[in-house]
């Protein structure tokens, strides 16, 4: 629990909620049983991860995979579900030019270096992929140490296509 006026204002803040115009009830969500609380966000966080439409991978501090969404799985054609938990070198394995997308995450988790928009030429079974990527390091709220790294990434192959054709 927060400090007492917190709360304080967050009941008052319900309170107009309860009785406010339909229309303006929409905006004030719904009460989530402080017991339930933990599951629901994560519930909401794994369904936001899954709507974003750039490739999500984060990696803990020891390297493995911790969440993997469903762009990540479509870009990378790899089933999500089979790398979840597993140790980083497990998706590297499937292809040697996955080598460079590695090199940046460990980079950013074990060194430090992060990188924002580099562009990583790939192979997705065979087919050339050219990817923007950007690494950033997962932090708790007291910002002291990592507690790894999320890679995003996003295929660029289709729109440089279409740029080279339009030339």
């Amino acid at each position: 629990p927060g400090p007492r006026w917190i709360d304080s204002r967050v009941e008052a803040a319900w309170a107009l909620c309860d009785t406010a115009s339909p229309n303006r009830r929409r905006l004030c969500g719904h009460r989530v049983n402080p017991s339930q609380g933990t599951a629901v966000n994560e519930q909401l966080s794994l369904i936001v991860l899954d709507n974003i439409g750039d490739g999500v991978i984060s990696v803990d501090a020891s390297g493995c995979i911790t969440s993997f969404n469903q762009a990540a799985g479509k870009i990378l054609k790899l089933d999500r579900d089979a790398f979840i938990g597993q140790p980083l070198v497990t998706l590297l394995a499937v292809d040697e030019s996955l080598d460079t997308f590695g090199d940046a995450v460990l980079a950013a988790i074990y060194e430090g270096q992060l990188i924002n928009d580099q562009v990583i030429d790939i192979a997705v079974q065979g087919e050339k992929r050219r990817l923007r990527v950007s690494t950033t390091l997962m932090r708790a709220d007291d910002r002291r140490g990592s507690l790894g790294a999320i890679l995003v990434f996003r295929d660029q192959t289709e729109s440089i296509r279409r740029e080279r054709a339009e030339r």
